[in-house]
């Protein structure tokens, strides 16, 4: 759907601005925005994965904008959980 894919744009150029530290802390940000509440391990370590993969697989087709891709399929993946969609 292109409304969630241009919010999950959105969320990552936030993202993006806040200039987070490492992927922990991007990934926390992203879950404040998108459920106002921290995010559980678990469900982190799945993310983490997640990202890395994606941003590997941009950096390998040589895209510029790789970490912004990676985050907003990231966010894309958060808004498209029962989580989010029940709440």
């Amino acid at each position: 759907d292109t409304v969630y894919y241009a919010a999950a744009e959105n969320v990552a150029n936030k993202i993006l601005a806040k200039k987070a530290k490492n992927l922990d802390e991007k990934i926390d940000f992203a879950n404040k925005i998108i459920f106002q509440k921290a995010i559980n391990n678990s469900k982190k370590a799945v993310l983490t994965k997640f990202y890395n993969e994606t941003l590997f697989d941009f950096k390998m087709k040589k895209k510029t904008n790789a970490e912004f891709l990676s985050l907003t399929l990231l966010a894309n993946t958060m808004m498209n959980t029962d989580e989010f969609l029940t709440k």
